[in-house]
């Protein structure tokens, strides 16, 4: 079982369409290591995917719907990193023993 907070879907557009890719900008599969600089601290994750206006990053400790926080991601063949202000759209914490989803959070970019 999972737990969601925020709107998971809010990046989809019109009427969803199980199985079908119904988002505005849709995402590539991009799995680089991403820092957070947060009101609290700096976090380390892992992008799972990216568009061009947000991620996933996978995390241990996913943020609330609503923070905001500065992403830096070292991208993937690449010496240069991309940061950018975010804002959490939604964040996920599976339950224990739920190994086919991964704890984090979507985030959009900001600017």
């Amino acid at each position: 079982m999972l737990l969601f907070y925020g709107n998971p879907s809010a990046e989809f557009e019109g009427t969803m369409t199980p199985g079908i890719e119904n988002r505005l900008h849709p995402r590539m599969p991009i799995t680089s290591p991403a820092r957070m600089v947060t009101a609290t601290g700096v976090m380390e994750g892992e992008t799972e995917n990216m568009s061009l206006h947000g991620t996933f990053i996978s995390c241990r400790k996913p943020l609330k719907p609503g923070e905001r926080l500065l992403v830096v991601v070292k991208l993937p063949s690449n010496p240069s990193s991309f940061s950018s202000h975010a804002e959490v759209v939604w964040s996920r914490t599976p339950r224990t023993n739920d190994e086919a989803n991964s704890r984090g959070m979507a985030v959009k970019f900001i600017g």
